[in-house]
């Protein structure tokens, strides 16, 4: 119920134009109705839309986004956040390797992912290198670089987990196991050695 601050008179909808091709493009590689290779070209555009956003000045909202936007998000987009960080949260209870950053959130607020975090960078990178061996999504969210010398440590030991809408309970199980996995296997202690 709070009002919004003015938009800017003016967009940059590139960064925005880019990443919303590569969703677009991703469905149709998904759908198996573009070739495999496909898979590089859309992580490219998504790369360069996230480069476009991040280097562009305060913009207007893109006039898709405003459409899609203007009826607000469903209500089960928000339920399904909330179950699947229960679930993911509730399958790696006890994992040694890292900690959630939280396990638990206000009311009527909803996670978009579930950081966690790692003991050192080197092995937040391994995970994240095994992670995406497996096709699972985990971006590194927040690199930080000031004066504060725990806050840029922190955030070289966090990796996220999605848990959006996109994904259903049997993601979430999938990517806990492969979490437990990678510990199990062995791979982590050979590693250390």
């Amino acid at each position: 119920g709070l009002p919004l601050p003015a938009q800017p008179p003016e967009g940059d909808w590139r960064g925005s134009m880019l990443k919303l091709g590569a969703m677009l493009y991703k469905r149709h590689f998904l759908e198996g109705t573009v070739a495999a290779e496909s898979k590089s070209r859309f992580r490219e555009w998504q790369l360069e839309g996230e480069r476009e956003l991040n280097e562009a000045p305060l913009s207007a909202i893109s006039p898709i986004s405003e459409a899609i936007l203007a009826r607000g998000v469903p209500k089960w987009w928000r339920e399904r956040r909330i179950e699947n960080a229960r679930v993911l949260l509730q399958a790696l209870e006890g994992w040694a390797v890292a900690k959630p950053a939280f396990r638990e959130w206000p009311e009527g607020h909803a996670p978009f992912d579930v950081p966690f975090v790692f003991s050192s960078q080197t092995e937040r990178d391994y995970y994240q290198h095994v992670l995406q061996q497996h096709e699972i999504f985990c971006p590194v969210e927040w690199i930080c670089d000031t004066p504060d010398r725990a806050a840029t440590e922190l955030s070289l030991r966090i990796l996220s987990i999605p848990v959006d809408h996109r994904y259903a309970r049997e993601d979430m199980e999938r990517i806990a196991a492969t979490m437990l996995a990678v510990e199990n296997l062995g791979a982590v202690s050979e590693r250390r050695t």
